[in-house]
């Protein structure tokens, strides 16, 4: 039996494959300010287009009346 390997679920192709798609970052004073900035970003891309939305319901309901 000590003769016998043992079997992966995984086949070195897929480790190997895995090993290169994960890029290792290391956390720098530069990445905290990179991703502070990109989220205050989203922040504001998610409040612009609420606003906008609350605006193109507001138009909507107002021609709706309007046509009454």
């Amino acid at each position: 039996m000590d003769a016998i390997p043992s079997i992966s679920k995984t086949t070195p192709i897929e480790t190997i494959i895995n090993t290169i798609n994960i890029p290792v970052t290391h956390t720098t004073s530069l990445n905290i300010d990179d991703d502070i900035t990109e989220k205050i970003a989203a922040s504001t891309k998610v409040i612009t287009a609420m606003v906008k939305l609350n605006l193109i319901d507001l138009f909507m309901c107002d021609f709706i009346l309007y046509l009454k």
